[in-house]
């Protein structure tokens, strides 16, 4: 080999020990999460640890769930509407029959401004990744149907925001302390700051709650005297929509800084949960106060329809409440003869399916060997005639 073809092949080796050498320099250089992310146009989803929530951008909606276990379930807590009421029976709960006007929070009614994924560092080190979404709303003078114009346009500035940490933090409000799971729970933040004031005794903000697959049982820690309290059972597979706009069901809130929803199957073993706070403020700062709250809920046969009712003084600003969405693994660590009990319907139908299968083509591969077996009886005289 010349010495121009040594030098040029130097030089070549060179380049690329350079090039990989800057690639790994910058690999290493980039920003390591503790989870990961993606983005398009209808969602921003996170994958952290077991824990996956996808954020759509049509509505203030969280689709989440299990990352790892086979035909793990979906889970989703979503907002479509506010209400303005009055409580025309004084009995402190809302129904839909005492509502005067609607905010409808779909795409079809708003255009939802939703932020890219922040990341971001606690005092102590612990990393967090958030995103929020805010609108304009308006008031609709129809409570159940479609309106197309609404009475009073941009009546309030709405904002959701979503925020997930690396390790667990803790929170408190006005009754105490609580803890919100690292990686694999939610924080969700409703704000309104309203722009036009309305003469009302409240605000209610819709929530929906739903369980997938077989997780169709709510169970709702209520007050009972009991200091941990009791917790109801609800089906969300029961549609009391049809009932009427009067039908509720008051939520016995407890004195607890949460009030607990959990998501679970038909034995009762929870996998998911909702958890909101039991002290909304009406601000922010040292000025800020504690809104009172009422809950009251129906089912529709998929889920559950919560209302969260805020009754607000007639100079209120601004409120919020915080809440959190998650999953419990505990919920999903099931034995393989549970496995199979609870998908045996499902199995029989596979099996069959394929065993099905295997027959056809086992009797289609004996018959094209009796045709051929039978083609080649027929022939073998004349071939024996053509021999002699």
């Amino acid at each position: 080999m010349g010495s121009h073809h040594r030098a040029a092949l130097v030089a070549v080796l060179s380049a690329a020990l350079l090039l990989l050498l800057s690639l790994s320099l910058l690999l290493s250089g980039a920003p390591k999460h503790f989870l990961d992310y993606s983005e398009d146009n209808y969602k921003i989803a996170f994958v952290s640890d077991n824990f996956t929530a996808a954020a759509t951008r049509d509505m203030p909606r969280v689709v989440f769930g299990h990352a790892h276990p086979v035909l793990s379930p979906d889970f989703v807590v979503s907002s479509q509407k506010l209400y303005v009421f009055n409580d025309t029976n004084w009995d402190g709960v809302f129904s839909r029959s005492e509502a005067i006007y609607t905010s409808y929070l779909d795409s079809h009614h708003v255009t939802w401004n939703m932020s890219t994924v922040e990341f971001g560092n606690d005092s102590d080190g612990n990393e967090y990744a958030q995103v929020w979404m805010r609108t304009n709303a308006s008031l609709y003078a129809v409570i159940d149907g479609v309106s197309d114009s609404p009475v009073i346009s941009d009546w309030a500035v709405v904002t959701f925001s979503y925020r997930i940490s690396e390790r667990a933090t803790n929170h408190s409000n006005a009754l105490g302390t609580y803890v919100v799971s690292g990686k694999t729970e939610m924080t969700m933040s409703f704000a309104i700051t309203l722009l036009k004031h309305i003469d009302a005794d409240g605000i209610v903000l819709e929530m929906y709650v739903q369980g997938g697959g077989s997780t169709n049982m709510l169970l709702l820690r209520e007050a009972t005297g009991a200091a941990a309290g009791q917790l109801t059972n609800v089906s969300s597979s029961l549609d009391e929509s049809v009932l009427g706009t009067n039908l509720t069901h008051r939520f016995m809130q407890t004195d607890r800084p949460l009030q607990d929803i959990y998501i679970a199957k038909e034995d009762g073993i929870v996998q998911a949960f909702y958890h909101f706070s039991s002290a909304p403020m009406n601000g922010s700062g040292e000025s800020a106060g504690v809104v009172r709250m009422n809950s009251s809920y129906y089912t529709d046969g998929a889920g559950m329809i919560l209302h969260q009712a805020f009754f607000i003084a007639s100079g209120t600003d601004a409120l919020s409440l915080e809440s959190s969405l998650g999953i419990d693994e505990r919920g999903f660590n099931v034995s393989v003869k549970d496995w199979f009990q609870d998908n045996l319907p499902m199995l029989m139908v596979v099996c069959g399916t394929i065993a099905a299968a295997i027959l056809l083509t086992a009797f289609a591969i004996m018959y094209r060997r009796y045709r051929k077996s039978q083609s080649g009886d027929s022939h073998e005289p004349s071939q024996k005639r053509k021999s002699v």
